[in-house]
């Protein structure tokens, strides 16, 4: 439970750190590039609804009910295609990003510790991209694993009680693990990234469950990346760096 609340609570020493040492600069471009995939991906989701209500519709042979179906559809499989669509969105801007959210990261770390990683240049770049796509691609296979049938069982009158706060917290693990391996890449290779996120689980949840939050809107979508690995780099290397003493 203290790992849990020191992920929530970290996005204030985020805004602390952030201010102090001037790294508002940051935000922009991060900020308006989540906003445009975001906006992408709610236009798809808005433009095919009506299209997949009338193709799920035609499997329905009886005129009487059609509408119902229509719309019925229509909704299921736009709820399911949002849960989906919002996996995505975030491995998208994990992915997009990470040029700009490592340095960011490294900054705020070399302030707290005064270590210095020197990774600079188009070699480093490149094998972060690629490391950082590695990463994401294990990630999401797993949360797809698990959350997908939680979509399915939706649909059973009355299981979105229990289900959906499930996948919500799971989400939220997934969305901290990410925003964990902006740190961990500076220290880790991938196989001991994803050990080291399994460790550190609960603050992963806290810091998700804050981003998860975050994302309802249109100013946590551009805040949320920065604010979030901000955060997550605050409360994760002051632990690294304790085991690394011991």
């Amino acid at each position: 439970m203290k790992d849990l609340f020191a992920g929530i609570f970290s996005y204030f020493k985020a805004i602390k750190i952030i201010h102090q040492r001037g790294l508002w600069g940051y935000f922009l471009i991060p900020g308006l590039v989540s906003i445009a995939i975001f906006l992408l991906i709610g236009s798809v989701i808005y433009f095919s609804f009506d299209g997949i209500g009338d193709q799920i519709a035609n499997f329905w042979p009886w005129e009487r009910g059609k509408g119902i179906i229509d719309i019925t559809g229509g909704v299921v499989f736009s709820m399911i295609l949002l849960g989906i669509s919002a996996i995505l969105f975030r491995y998208i801007i994990l992915i997009a990003l990470g040029p700009f959210l490592s340095p960011m990261s490294e900054k705020i770390e070399g302030s707290l510790n005064q270590k210095k990683y020197n990774l600079k240049g188009l070699s480093y770049n490149a094998k972060a991209i690629w490391r950082g796509l590695r990463v994401a691609l294990i990630l999401i296979f797993f949360e797809l694993l698990f959350t997908i049938p939680l979509y399915i069982l939706l649909i059973i009158p009355g299981a979105a009680f229990f289900i959906t706060p499930l996948i919500f917290v799971i989400q939220s693990y997934y969305a901290g693990r990410g925003n964990m391996d902006f740190i961990f890449e500076r220290r880790y290779g991938v196989r001991e990234s994803l050990k080291m996120g399994r460790k550190n689980k609960w603050l992963a949840i806290g810091n998700g469950l804050v981003y998860m939050l975050m994302m309802v809107s249109i100013i946590g979508v551009f805040f949320a990346p920065i604010l979030s690995v901000a955060g997550m780099t605050v409360e994760l290397v002051k632990r690294l760096d304790a085991a690394e003493t011991t």
